[in-house]
């Protein structure tokens, strides 16, 4: 264990609250599509694969980022080091490119509308993102081997952290540059390209609109563009200074790490409320299900009163009387 500085006693309640938020709020995502039959379409069924992305790589990265704040050295091993890379790596490209799949998705809806209901389905959009995760685990399986564990010694303590390729700067150099192209930049590019032929199809198609509308239609285009650009930006530009530039470690420079490292984390929270729970197809599908829930809990009450209520004789065991009523409710419930 470690001597505790406010910065890490911060990170704590930062992580911990984002785990909080953004583990649930994804897992009810991927539940909601693949339950609701009516949420089986090709949008839904790329929201969901960014759902699993995002949980991945919350679930992946948090936990280990409150391991290193209970113990600053990596005691976890080799293994766990390269498949914590191999899995986090994955994670993040593959958010990256649903995005871009979803971009690709919503243009070909909207400029080529009539082309898309014929050749657009939901089996095309589960085979895409399947593509995406297995192309993407293909690519990155040199993770699992440039990947290490390695010693330093700061201040005459010597530290051990989970790193890649810590033999071979060059490498780590190349490693860093391009997951900031890849995994942000070019996708990035993709989209910012997609939603602006889309921005002019849609001012196009719907003059007789009045200008606040149309400012509506911009403002959330550039919300779908920017909110991933903003959020992750300052962690990229951070790794790329961090391998051309030798920077002093101090407490400013562990909060500034954090607040960065907070926002790309952040991003992966907000994905749910951004792609789905701003979609009035979605909020039915969860009212939908709050109804059975409260027509269930109902129906469950006056199937207790009609077994165990004030009529029931006093002399009848309890025990009698709850299985009459389980049993019931348990067909009432299968019945609805």
């Amino acid at each position: 264990m470690k001597d505790f500085t406010n910065v890490d006693i911060f990170a704590f309640v930062v992580y911990v609250i984002l785990f909080c938020i953004g583990i649930p709020g994804n897992l009810v995502i991927v539940l909601r599509v693949v339950m609701d039959r009516k949420l089986h379409n090709p949008t839904f069924i790329v929201i969901s694969g960014l759902a699993v992305a995002d949980f991945l790589f919350l679930g992946c990265r948090i936990p280990l980022e409150i391991l290193h704040l209970l113990s600053v050295n990596w005691v976890y091993g080799r293994f766990l080091c390269k498949i914590s890379y191999f899995l986090y790596q994955t994670a993040s490209y593959s958010a990256a490119y649903h995005l871009v799949l979803m971009a690709v998705i919503r243009y070909y809806l909207l400029v080529h509308p009539f082309s898309a209901v014929v050749h657009l389905s939901t089996k095309k959009a589960c085979l895409a993102t399947l593509t995406i995760w297995v192309l993407t685990a293909l690519l990155l399986l040199p993770v699992t081997v440039i990947s290490d564990t390695d010693t330093m010694v700061y201040q005459g303590v010597v530290y051990i952290h989970c790193t890649i390729n810590p033999k071979d700067q060059n490498s780590f150099k190349i490693f860093v540059i391009c997951y900031s192209i890849f995994s942000y930049a070019l996708f990035l590019v993709i989209i910012a390209v997609l939603h602006s032929i889309k921005a002019r199809a849609v001012a196009r198609a719907v003059r007789g609109l009045t200008d606040k509308k149309k400012r509506q239609m911009s403002t959330m285009v550039v919300l779908v563009i920017m909110l991933f650009g903003v959020l992750l930006l300052p962690v990229h530009v951070k790794n790329l200074v961090g391998v051309f530039v030798s920077i002093p470690r101090s407490t400013a420079l562990q909060a500034t790490d954090l607040l960065f490292r907070s926002l790309a984390y952040a991003n992966s929270c907000i994905n749910p409320l951004v792609y789905a729970f701003l979609s009035a197809q979605f909020r039915k599908s969860l009212k939908r299900i709050c109804r059975c829930t409260r027509v269930n809990t109902s129906r469950r009450s006056s199937v207790y009163q009609l077994y165990a209520g004030p009529s029931t004789p006093n002399h009848l065991p309890l025990s009698i009387t709850l299985r009459g009523f389980n049993a019931a409710d348990t067909y009432q419930v299968s019945a609805i």
